[in-house]
């Protein structure tokens, strides 16, 4: 029994056997045309202007809007500056 417990730690330290695939980690990308004004102004239109902008400031959805831009483009401001609307407003 003892000599099973050792070959499986020494395998799991060890790592993969050679020949078998390991498990892919996903890897958060940004979107390539984020960088884009034109790219930036669609998302804000969609998530903002017709989304996050449908709502008032307090609502939970507001914040859903603003996280789901920011979560496609990070690099967008705009996004970041609404979702601090309720902050500001509240002065905290």
């Amino acid at each position: 029994m003892a000599k099973w417990w050792l070959l499986l730690l020494s395998g799991l330290l060890a790592g993969p056997l050679p020949g078998r695939a390991q498990l892919a980690v996903p890897v958060r990308l940004v979107a390539a045309d984020c960088g884009s004004k034109a790219y930036q102004d669609s998302l804000v239109a969609r998530y903002l202007d017709r989304g996050a902008e449908k709502y008032g400031y307090l609502d939970p959805r507001w914040t859903q809007c603003c996280d789901s831009l920011i979560a496609l483009c990070p690099t967008s401001a705009v996004a970041y500056q609404h979702k601090a609307v309720p902050l500001v407003k509240d002065r905290k």
